[in-house]
């Protein structure tokens, strides 16, 4: 199955053998990029050579000025890129910053040495050879998503602002119990009968920060995997405008929607929302449904099998409901894939492979560095091409 939208790369590409003897796409040598930059670096000499002969020849104390602004110039550029390393693109401005920077300051170098200004162009591009083969290999090797190590979910992606989240939400290991039938909190999570010591039940006071830490399993003695979905939402909680939950049942989802609700006040009633039950271990449907949210793009011969299994989620794709793509940043959209089963961890990676939408996972608790408690976001991509922006 095909999903609609996503960011192709214009990598030339070409077929090779992993030791499982399946099949992948090993890259060639991004060349395009590489003449951009290089004529790029010729540009910025001849305009660098013509403004530092001027500068030393009649602005005197104030060439001394600018350089110590390039290297401070050349230290924040190396910086900036540095720190957006697997943002599979090069960001513009700091690059040709960067590179009439080094161009100014081997001026200097030739300025103080004599030395032929060939020698130090020639020199410059030896340089640029060699950072831009190792880049290419360290993009290589980080990209290739062979794992879902913590380094992965960088710290672009978890410093971006998510205003749409769309959670893929289980069965919980015991039904909240609501207090009152006008409001949420408090809420009593009672101990599920097959769990033995000396349990406590989760109390929930609508403070999320204090029934995350208050209800792990550590605290509580037995696990209740809805403090995963607080989680979840709570790094977003200050810039997240709109939530979307999927769920296996309908009575359970109902709590949900109501428990988040009560941690999300400041949204209106309609910006947190149900799909239809899915049956999480269909995964045709749950990307239909996936795609539906996110993109707006279904088939309506895709339609048809859901007719006579699950009417009521046909319906609900055949609506006009504006897809989080549409009214959104597709880099402003996450789908966290922790509730459910595997299926929908793999249908939630898949869907957003090679997309600006990114994928979220909460660790158990018991996996965790501890006191890190933060979801684990990820930019899942498979060799994607560098490029400038």
């Amino acid at each position: 199955m095909s999903t609609a939208g996503p960011e192709q790369s214009d990598m030339n590409q070409t077929e090779a053998l992993d030791s499982t003897g399946a099949a992948q796409k090993i890259p060639h040598f991004p060349w395009r990029l590489f003449l951009a930059a290089l004529a790029l670096i010729i540009s910025g000499h001849v305009f660098s050579v013509a403004v530092h002969d001027f500068a030393w020849e009649a602005l005197h104390f104030w060439a001394l000025v600018l350089t110590g602004a390039a290297v401070g110039g050349l230290i924040w550029c190396a910086w900036d890129i540095y720190q957006r390393r697997l943002e599979h693109s090069v960001p513009l401005p700091s690059l040709l910053g960067s590179v009439l920077a080094s161009h100014w300051l081997a001026l200097d170098l030739h300025h103080a040495l004599h030395l032929p200004w060939w020698l130090l162009f020639v020199g410059g591009v030896l340089v640029f050879l060699l950072v831009a083969s190792q880049a290419h290999h360290w993009q290589h090797e980080l990209e290739m998503g062979r794992s879902l190590r913590r380094e992965l979910a960088t710290d672009y992606v978890l410093k971006r602002p998510i205003r749409a989240l769309v959670l893929v939400v289980s069965k919980p290991t015991s039904m909240p119990l609501f207090a009152s039938e006008t409001s949420v909190f408090p809420v009593t999570v009672p101990v599920p009968k097959n769990v033995q010591g000396k349990p406590s039940p989760a109390e929930l006071s609508g403070k999320l920060a204090d029934d995350i830490r208050n209800n792990g399993p550590k605290a509580l003695g037995w696990t209740w995997n809805w403090q995963q979905t607080l989680r979840a939402i709570e790094p977003h909680v200050p810039k997240v405008e709109r939530v979307w939950m999927i769920g296996s049942e309908d009575n359970y989802l109902t709590s949900a929607l109501r428990l988040l609700r009560g941690y999300l006040p400041a949204l209106s009633g309609d910006a947190v929302n149900l799909v239809p039950a899915v049956d999480l271990e269909k995964f045709d449907n749950l990307m239909l449904a996936l795609r539906f949210i996110l993109l707006g793009a279904i088939d309506p011969d895709e339609l048809q099998s859901l007719e006579i299994g699950n009417p009521a989620l046909a319906n609900f794709l055949r609506s006009h409901v504006a897809h989080l793509c549409e009214s959104y940043a597709a880099h402003e959209v996450a789908v966290d894939i922790t509730g459910g089963i595997k299926i929908a961890s793999v249908a939630g990676a898949v869907l957003t492979l090679n997309h600006a939408v990114v994928c979220q996972y909460v660790q158990s608790e018991g996996l965790l560095v501890k006191g890190d408690l933060q979801p684990y976001i990820y930019d899942f991509r498979w060799d994607p091409s560098l490029r400038l922006h």
